[in-house]
């Protein structure tokens, strides 16, 4: 177990391993340890198998990823910018996902600040010799991911594809059942926050839900929000609430409710009816 490379293990770990192997070879079949994509599709048309299947699967996985990801970007971009509509940014992510004996992919995990280190750099403070593989397949990312950011907002939607880029997912798309609940929530949220959005909630933000009809039926007034406030902010080790622990709160509120409407729910409807009230009184 102490042998890190006998374990599923990244590029960092791999790359001081003696065995690993640092190709020049961008496009044609070779034994390198980290190839293109447009080496791999070769190799695995070559063993018999339809690259286009385990593409479409892939994209299909990055979909949902990213409709789970959506109201979370959301809440990132209005911290950064509050009320204002027109900032312009991006985001790269790295997705690693392992592909099966069946050819399923599967997700493992997900790096919100992937590296772009373009050289083979295998002693600590030493720069090594550039890699190929990591200039052409990191120059393509950054460089067209800064030009479609200066899109208009118009065009992006209308774009299937670009360059080294290609849509899986609009962010509009209404294939996004269950999830304008953490839309709702996230509006609630900003509401409460006041006119410019915040990162964290204080606690004299969250009680001002006592105010909320729903929320002052069920019994729970302002001290209580306070203590529920510690409570949760308390376990994060944090002093003000972020947007995860206002979730875990709604989910504690909406099961503390007594409304009749509200008692014949189970777990999630209740949840969401709980937050639909919320949101119309907010509105």
């Amino acid at each position: 177990i102490r042998d890190v490379y006998k374990h599923l293990t990244n590029y960092s770990l791999n790359k001081l391993n003696q065995s690993y192997v640092m190709t020049e070879e961008t496009e044609a079949i070779n034994d390198g340890s980290k190839r293109t994509f447009c080496s791999l599709w070769k190799s695995v048309e070559k063993a018999g198998h339809d690259k286009d299947v385990i593409w479409a699967n892939i994209k299909e996985l990055i979909r949902n990823l990213l409709i789970g990801f959506k109201p979370f970007i959301h809440f990132e971009y209005n911290t950064a910018f509050g009320a204002k509509n027109d900032g312009k940014c991006f985001q790269v992510l790295g997705v690693d996902i392992l592909i099966d004996q069946d050819l399923k992919p599967w997700l493992l995990e997900i790096n919100n600040n992937p590296s772009l280190n373009i050289e083979h750099d295998t002693e600590v403070a030493k720069s090594g010799p550039i890699s190929p593989v990591d200039l052409v397949v990191k120059s393509k990312v950054v460089e067209d991911a800064i030009l479609l950011a200066r899109k208009k907002p118009e065009k992006l939607i209308e774009l299937e594809e670009f360059n080294s880029y290609e849509k899986v997912f609009n962010g509009n798309e209404a294939e996004t059942e269950g999830m304008e609940i953490i839309d709702k929530i996230l509006e609630i949220y900003g509401k409460l926050s006041g006119f410019k959005f915040r990162e964290n909630l204080s606690a004299t933000k969250f009680v001002k839900l006592a105010a909320v009809p729903v929320v002052a039926n069920s019994g729970v007034n302002r001290q209580d929000l306070d203590i529920l406030f510690t409570k949760i902010v308390g376990q994060s080790g944090s002093k003000q609430m972020d947007f995860l622990d206002f979730i875990n709160s709604l989910e504690i509120l909406a099961a503390k409710s007594t409304s009749a409407s509200l008692k014949s729910e189970k777990n999630f409807t209740l949840v969401e009816s709980f937050v639909n009230c919320i949101h119309s009184s907010l509105k």
